[in-house]
């Protein structure tokens, strides 16, 4: 996908979001930064991992059954994010962290961690207490036994924060534009394919998108702290209900009320403040 440049566009970012050529996919590289670098290594080194050690599946996946009782690998629940069994997702996972660490470059390496260390730890626990919940209504084991892991989770975080910074740029795919497609839409359109991915047993991956749709708005919309000192993104276009069709908007203002007394809150906020993850890091 390429975006086009107006002024919303030049004022975030002077170079499409995915480079259209060799040398603008090096320069692009190049210009990313090291943190972000740092975390397409890991998911490489991680997939490799699954590769010379299957076994390791049950040490960084997110399986239930690993994340509490006799092993507590709790740490899975985070893990999960960068270990990938499969090439193809392994590479656009770091694929992503390349292109997003050079599309956010105004943010400091501490922001980006942040942002991928609240949103890939919340698509984990979410996921972790979906397997609780279908195995409790069905009682069918296989919900504490099933893997889950995969990038879906971090990729749908990063197609907010395009959707914030480019809600009306056109979108593109190998040059030609879909009338009507712009970036605003761009989560719905992961969602729904997570979807249609899940419904058809290819890739049971909607869980994770939803969840890192939602927590990557919720952290943009409330807690990120900006350069103004203030804290989220009050415009219009990251309500949460401007996500959803009209039709849908007053249900989901309801929603959109419970999560802003939900994380509106000092404990929250200084939580992120008092992390110290990422300090020291260059900008």
């Amino acid at each position: 996908a390429v975006f086009g440049s107006n002024s919303m566009a030049q004022q975030y970012s002077s170079i499409p979001v995915v480079p259209t050529s060799p040398a603008e996919a090096i320069h692009m590289f190049s210009e990313t930064k090291p943190v972000a670098k740092g975390m397409a290594a890991v998911t490489i080194a991680l997939y490799l991992l699954s590769l010379l050690l299957p076994s390791s599946e049950s040490v960084f996946a997110m399986k239930a059954t690993n994340t509490y009782g006799s092993h507590s690998y709790v740490w899975n629940v985070f893990t999960a994010g960068f270990y990938n069994t499969n090439i193809i997702m392994a590479l656009i996972s770091s694929i992503t962290f390349i292109v997003m660490g050079r599309f956010l470059s105004n943010w400091s390496s501490c922001d980006l961690l942040r942002f991928v260390f609240f949103s890939n730890l919340a698509v984990g626990l979410c996921t972790f207490m979906c397997q609780i919940f279908l195995y409790m209504t069905s009682f069918n084991y296989k919900y504490l036994e099933q893997p889950v892991s995969g990038g879906m989770g971090i990729i749908a975080a990063f197609v907010v924060t395009i959707k914030q910074r480019l809600p009306e740029e056109p979108v593109a795919f190998f040059g030609a534009s879909i009338e009507g497609l712009t970036a605003k839409y761009l989560p719905g359109v992961v969602i729904c394919l997570s979807a249609v991915l899940s419904v058809t047993g290819l890739a049971p991956v909607m869980v994770q998108c939803v969840c890192g749709t939602y927590f990557s708005w919720l952290f943009l919309r409330f807690l990120q702290r900006g350069d103004d000192g203030m804290r989220g993104d009050p415009r219009e276009e990251m309500s949460f209900i401007a996500f959803f069709p009209s039709s849908l908007r007053p249900l989901m203002q309801v929603l959109s009320s419970f999560a802003y007394r939900m994380v509106c809150t000092k404990s929250v906020q200084s939580m992120l403040d008092d992390l110290t993850v990422g300090a020291g890091l260059p900008r």
